[in-house]
Protein backbone atom coordinates (compact mmCIF):
# COMPACT_ATOMS: atom_id res chain seq x y z
CA UNK A 1 0.00 0.00 0.00
CA UNK A 2 1.04 3.70 -0.95
CA UNK A 3 2.38 5.63 1.60
CA UNK A 4 -0.69 8.38 2.10
CA UNK A 5 -0.33 11.95 2.62
CA UNK A 6 -1.78 11.48 6.22
CA UNK A 7 1.46 9.12 7.06
CA UNK A 8 3.49 11.81 5.66
CA UNK A 9 1.88 14.14 8.65
CA UNK A 10 2.36 11.48 11.09
CA UNK A 11 6.09 11.77 10.44
CA UNK A 12 6.06 15.42 10.68
CA UNK A 13 4.09 15.16 13.67
CA UNK A 14 6.11 12.16 15.28
CA UNK A 15 9.44 14.70 14.69
CA UNK A 16 8.25 17.36 16.45
CA UNK A 17 6.90 14.96 19.44
CA UNK A 18 10.18 13.16 19.51
CA UNK A 19 11.99 16.56 19.30
CA UNK A 20 10.16 18.39 22.30
CA UNK A 21 10.04 15.32 24.30
CA UNK A 22 13.87 14.55 23.92
CA UNK A 23 14.59 18.33 24.80
CA UNK A 24 12.72 18.27 28.01
CA UNK A 25 13.77 14.95 28.87
CA UNK A 26 17.77 15.78 28.26
CA UNK A 27 16.91 19.68 30.26
CA UNK A 28 16.38 18.08 33.29
CA UNK A 29 19.24 15.24 33.26
CA UNK A 30 21.53 18.37 32.09
CA UNK A 31 20.55 20.61 34.59
CA UNK A 32 21.03 18.33 37.66
CA UNK A 33 23.91 16.61 36.09
CA UNK A 34 25.87 20.38 36.22
CA UNK A 35 24.80 21.94 39.47
CA UNK A 36 22.77 24.92 37.50
CA UNK A 37 25.46 26.25 36.23
CA UNK A 38 24.09 26.57 33.17
CA UNK A 39 19.96 26.48 33.74
CA UNK A 40 18.43 25.08 30.77
CA UNK A 41 14.11 25.78 30.75
CA UNK A 42 11.82 25.93 28.41
CA UNK A 43 9.45 28.95 28.49
CA UNK A 44 7.26 31.35 25.82
CA UNK A 45 9.44 34.78 25.12
CA UNK A 46 7.95 37.01 22.72
CA UNK A 47 10.37 39.93 21.01
CA UNK A 48 14.24 40.26 20.31
CA UNK A 49 15.10 40.47 24.08
CA UNK A 50 13.43 39.76 27.58
CA UNK A 51 14.25 42.35 30.37
CA UNK A 52 13.84 42.21 33.95
CA UNK A 53 15.64 44.32 36.57
CA UNK A 54 17.17 43.74 39.53
CA UNK A 55 18.95 45.86 42.23
CA UNK A 56 22.37 46.41 42.41
CA UNK A 57 24.24 44.92 45.49
CA UNK A 58 25.12 48.34 48.25
CA UNK A 59 28.57 49.06 48.96
CA UNK A 60 29.27 49.43 52.64
CA UNK A 61 26.16 48.93 53.83
CA UNK A 62 26.77 47.98 57.24
CA UNK A 63 28.83 50.71 58.88
CA UNK A 64 30.31 51.06 62.75
CA UNK A 65 27.90 53.52 64.80
CA UNK A 66 28.95 55.46 68.02
CA UNK A 67 25.81 55.34 71.13
CA UNK A 68 27.06 58.64 72.66
CA UNK A 69 26.84 60.33 68.99
CA UNK A 70 23.22 61.92 68.67
CA UNK A 71 25.03 65.12 66.26
CA UNK A 72 26.66 63.63 63.63
CA UNK A 73 24.96 63.07 59.90
CA UNK A 74 24.98 60.03 58.09
CA UNK A 75 25.55 60.40 53.95
CA UNK A 76 22.06 58.20 52.79
CA UNK A 77 22.84 55.08 50.69
CA UNK A 78 21.19 54.74 46.98
CA UNK A 79 20.07 51.91 45.66
CA UNK A 80 20.48 51.38 42.15
CA UNK A 81 18.22 49.45 39.57
CA UNK A 82 19.58 47.25 37.11
CA UNK A 83 18.61 45.89 33.67
CA UNK A 84 19.29 42.40 32.81
CA UNK A 85 18.18 41.03 29.58
CA UNK A 86 17.88 38.01 27.63
CA UNK A 87 18.64 37.72 23.56
CA UNK A 88 16.59 35.66 21.35
CA UNK A 89 18.80 33.48 19.08
CA UNK A 90 17.51 31.65 16.01
CA UNK A 91 17.91 28.16 15.15
CA UNK A 92 16.88 25.50 12.66
CA UNK A 93 17.33 22.40 11.23
CA UNK A 94 18.13 22.08 7.08
CA UNK A 95 15.72 21.26 4.77
CA UNK A 96 15.61 17.06 4.71
CA UNK A 97 14.44 15.17 1.63
CA UNK A 98 11.71 12.57 3.10
CA UNK A 99 10.90 9.88 -0.05
CA UNK A 100 8.13 8.71 0.23
CA UNK A 101 8.48 5.84 -2.85
CA UNK A 102 11.32 4.92 -1.21
CA UNK A 103 9.66 3.77 2.17
CA UNK A 104 7.17 2.06 -0.10
CA UNK A 105 9.78 0.67 -1.67
CA UNK A 106 11.87 -1.07 1.39
CA UNK A 107 8.73 -1.13 3.73
CA UNK A 108 9.89 1.05 6.25
CA UNK A 109 8.05 2.93 8.79
CA UNK A 110 8.09 6.33 8.48
CA UNK A 111 7.29 6.91 11.30
CA UNK A 112 10.46 5.18 13.06
CA UNK A 113 11.95 7.77 10.78
CA UNK A 114 10.53 10.69 12.41
CA UNK A 115 11.33 9.58 15.67
CA UNK A 116 15.19 9.52 14.79
CA UNK A 117 15.07 12.75 12.76
CA UNK A 118 13.53 14.50 15.89
CA UNK A 119 15.84 12.65 18.16
CA UNK A 120 18.80 13.72 16.62
CA UNK A 121 17.57 17.51 15.93
CA UNK A 122 17.04 17.39 20.16
CA UNK A 123 20.49 16.08 20.28
CA UNK A 124 21.99 18.88 18.24
CA UNK A 125 20.04 21.39 19.09
CA UNK A 126 20.75 20.71 22.81
CA UNK A 127 24.83 20.76 21.29
CA UNK A 128 24.34 24.01 19.50
CA UNK A 129 22.60 25.65 22.37
CA UNK A 130 25.53 24.88 24.53
CA UNK A 131 27.95 25.93 22.24
CA UNK A 132 26.60 29.31 21.26
CA UNK A 133 26.52 29.91 25.45
CA UNK A 134 29.98 29.02 26.09
CA UNK A 135 31.38 31.17 23.09
CA UNK A 136 29.12 34.12 24.52
CA UNK A 137 30.31 33.42 27.94
CA UNK A 138 34.54 33.22 26.83
CA UNK A 139 33.59 36.57 24.83
CA UNK A 140 32.41 38.40 27.39
CA UNK A 141 34.86 37.42 29.99
CA UNK A 142 37.91 38.01 28.14
CA UNK A 143 36.58 41.20 27.32
CA UNK A 144 36.17 42.43 30.62
CA UNK A 145 39.24 40.28 32.01
CA UNK A 146 38.84 40.91 35.50
CA UNK A 147 38.43 37.01 36.33
CA UNK A 148 40.76 35.77 33.16
CA UNK A 149 44.26 33.12 34.68
CA UNK A 150 46.47 33.02 31.54
CA UNK A 151 48.85 30.05 31.85
CA UNK A 152 49.23 29.73 28.54
CA UNK A 153 52.68 30.45 28.71
CA UNK A 154 53.48 27.83 31.42
CA UNK A 155 52.12 24.75 30.05
CA UNK A 156 49.00 22.83 29.75
CA UNK A 157 46.06 22.60 31.97
CA UNK A 158 46.47 21.35 35.66
CA UNK A 159 44.23 21.61 38.82
CA UNK A 160 46.85 24.10 40.07
CA UNK A 161 45.85 26.20 36.92
CA UNK A 162 42.04 26.08 37.90
CA UNK A 163 42.47 26.98 41.37
CA UNK A 164 44.42 30.28 40.19
CA UNK A 165 41.51 30.39 37.96
CA UNK A 166 39.21 30.49 41.17
CA UNK A 167 41.62 32.71 43.10
CA UNK A 168 40.54 35.28 40.89
CA UNK A 169 37.27 35.78 42.61
CA UNK A 170 38.58 36.19 45.89
CA UNK A 171 36.71 34.77 48.87
CA UNK A 172 33.39 33.98 46.31
CA UNK A 173 35.99 31.42 45.12
CA UNK A 174 33.33 28.57 46.19
CA UNK A 175 30.66 29.90 43.96
CA UNK A 176 32.50 28.05 40.78
CA UNK A 177 30.34 24.95 40.70
CA UNK A 178 31.11 23.31 37.57
CA UNK A 179 33.78 23.87 35.00
CA UNK A 180 33.60 23.68 31.10
CA UNK A 181 36.65 22.33 29.09
CA UNK A 182 37.81 20.57 25.79
CA UNK A 183 37.90 17.33 25.97
CA UNK A 184 42.16 17.85 24.82
CA UNK A 185 42.02 19.59 28.12
CA UNK A 186 40.59 17.25 30.01
CA UNK A 187 43.09 14.56 28.99
CA UNK A 188 45.38 16.84 29.88
CA UNK A 189 44.25 16.23 33.51
CA UNK A 190 43.69 12.67 33.37
CA UNK A 191 47.19 12.26 32.11
CA UNK A 192 48.20 14.22 35.57
CA UNK A 193 46.81 11.37 37.28
CA UNK A 194 43.36 12.22 37.51
CA UNK A 195 41.35 10.16 40.09
CA UNK A 196 38.05 9.65 41.05
CA UNK A 197 36.28 10.81 37.98
CA UNK A 198 32.81 9.71 37.62
CA UNK A 199 30.45 10.06 34.62
CA UNK A 200 27.29 11.94 35.34
CA UNK A 201 25.72 12.55 32.31
CA UNK A 202 26.72 11.98 28.44
CA UNK A 203 24.26 12.89 25.46
CA UNK A 204 25.64 13.05 22.34
CA UNK A 205 28.98 15.21 21.85
CA UNK A 206 28.19 16.47 25.23
CA UNK A 207 29.67 14.91 28.55
CA UNK A 208 29.49 15.57 32.15
CA UNK A 209 32.23 14.35 34.26
CA UNK A 210 33.06 15.04 37.50
CA UNK A 211 36.75 15.82 39.28
CA UNK A 212 38.08 14.58 42.88
CA UNK A 213 36.09 17.30 44.48
CA UNK A 214 32.77 16.39 43.20
CA UNK A 215 32.72 19.56 40.71
CA UNK A 216 30.79 18.66 37.71
CA UNK A 217 32.96 18.77 34.42
CA UNK A 218 31.41 19.70 31.00
CA UNK A 219 33.17 18.37 28.19
CA UNK A 220 32.63 19.87 24.45
CA UNK A 221 34.77 20.24 21.61
CA UNK A 222 33.54 23.71 21.23
CA UNK A 223 35.47 25.77 18.49
CA UNK A 224 34.68 28.51 21.54
CA UNK A 225 37.04 26.72 23.75
CA UNK A 226 40.03 27.09 21.57
CA UNK A 227 42.12 29.63 19.93
CA UNK A 228 44.08 28.85 17.09
CA UNK A 229 45.72 32.05 16.26
CA UNK A 230 48.31 30.75 19.06
CA UNK A 231 51.47 28.97 18.50
CA UNK A 232 50.69 25.97 19.49
CA UNK A 233 46.84 26.45 20.07
CA UNK A 234 45.30 27.80 23.37
CA UNK A 235 42.87 26.11 25.12
CA UNK A 236 40.09 28.29 27.62
CA UNK A 237 38.39 26.72 30.82
CA UNK A 238 34.94 28.18 32.16
CA UNK A 239 34.62 27.91 36.06
CA UNK A 240 30.72 28.99 35.74
CA UNK A 241 28.79 29.87 39.25
CA UNK A 242 25.19 28.66 40.03
CA UNK A 243 23.01 30.31 37.17
CA UNK A 244 26.23 31.88 35.43
CA UNK A 245 24.54 31.26 31.97
CA UNK A 246 20.63 30.63 31.23
CA UNK A 247 19.32 29.30 28.33
CA UNK A 248 15.35 29.26 27.63
CA UNK A 249 13.70 26.90 25.10
CA UNK A 250 10.84 28.70 23.73
CA UNK A 251 7.90 27.05 23.02
CA UNK A 252 7.56 27.51 18.96
CA UNK A 253 9.10 24.25 17.44
CA UNK A 254 7.67 24.42 13.71
CA UNK A 255 8.22 22.10 11.59
CA UNK A 256 6.78 21.78 7.98
CA UNK A 257 7.03 18.73 5.65
CA UNK A 258 5.93 19.77 1.62
CA UNK A 259 5.81 17.37 -1.19
CA UNK A 260 6.97 18.19 -4.63
CA UNK A 261 6.14 17.00 -8.09
CA UNK A 262 8.01 17.27 -11.50
CA UNK A 263 10.52 15.17 -10.57
CA UNK A 264 11.25 11.63 -11.52
CA UNK A 265 10.00 10.51 -7.54
CA UNK A 266 8.31 12.18 -5.57
CA UNK A 267 10.02 13.79 -2.78
CA UNK A 268 8.93 15.89 0.86
CA UNK A 269 11.15 18.24 1.92
CA UNK A 270 11.10 18.18 5.61
CA UNK A 271 12.10 21.88 7.86
CA UNK A 272 12.35 22.56 11.03
CA UNK A 273 12.92 25.88 13.11
CA UNK A 274 12.78 27.22 16.84
CA UNK A 275 14.06 29.83 19.31
CA UNK A 276 16.06 30.09 22.60
CA UNK A 277 16.99 33.00 24.96
CA UNK A 278 20.42 33.68 26.28
CA UNK A 279 21.89 35.23 29.44
CA UNK A 280 24.57 35.81 31.39
CA UNK A 281 24.85 36.41 34.79
CA UNK A 282 25.89 40.61 35.16
CA UNK A 283 26.12 41.41 31.67
CA UNK A 284 23.70 42.66 29.51
CA UNK A 285 23.56 42.09 25.76
CA UNK A 286 23.89 45.39 23.82
CA UNK A 287 23.72 44.58 20.11
CA UNK A 288 20.95 44.88 17.43
CA UNK A 289 17.81 41.99 17.37
CA UNK A 290 18.80 38.91 15.45
CA UNK A 291 22.20 38.08 17.01
CA UNK A 292 24.68 35.64 14.46
CA UNK A 293 26.84 33.30 16.40
CA UNK A 294 30.12 36.35 15.42
CA UNK A 295 28.18 38.52 17.43
CA UNK A 296 26.62 36.85 20.34
CA UNK A 297 30.80 35.72 20.43
CA UNK A 298 32.09 39.06 20.55
CA UNK A 299 32.54 40.36 23.91
CA UNK A 300 31.98 43.78 23.31
CA UNK A 301 28.25 43.33 22.31
CA UNK A 302 28.29 42.16 25.74
CA UNK A 303 28.05 45.25 28.95
CA UNK A 304 29.09 44.00 32.35
CA UNK A 305 26.01 45.79 34.36
CA UNK A 306 27.28 43.71 38.02
CA UNK A 307 29.75 46.46 39.97
CA UNK A 308 31.94 43.47 41.40
CA UNK A 309 33.55 40.57 39.32
CA UNK A 310 32.32 38.20 41.94
CA UNK A 311 28.77 38.76 40.59
CA UNK A 312 29.87 37.49 36.99
CA UNK A 313 29.17 33.86 35.26
CA UNK A 314 32.49 33.31 36.62
CA UNK A 315 36.06 32.55 35.46
CA UNK A 316 38.35 31.49 32.72
CA UNK A 317 41.98 29.55 32.63
CA UNK A 318 43.89 29.93 29.58
CA UNK A 319 46.09 27.16 28.80
CA UNK A 320 47.62 25.15 26.25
Amino acid sequence: MAIALTNLQIFNDQVRTSFLEEMDQRIDLFNAATRGAITLTSGDSAGDFTKDSLLQRISGLVDRRDPTDFTTSVSSLEIVELLHNTVKVGARALPVSVPPGLFDWVGSDPVAAGVRVGSQAAEDALADMLNTSIGACVGALLQEGTNVYDYSGTGVLTFGALNSGARTMGDAYDKVVCTVMHSKSWFDLVAANLTNAANLFTYGTVAVKSDPLGRPIIISDSASLIKTADTPDSYYSLGLVAGGIGIVRNNDFRSSLVEQTGKPNIIATLQSQWSFNLGMKGFYYNSTRGPTTAALKTGTNWTKISTSNKDLPGTLVKSQ
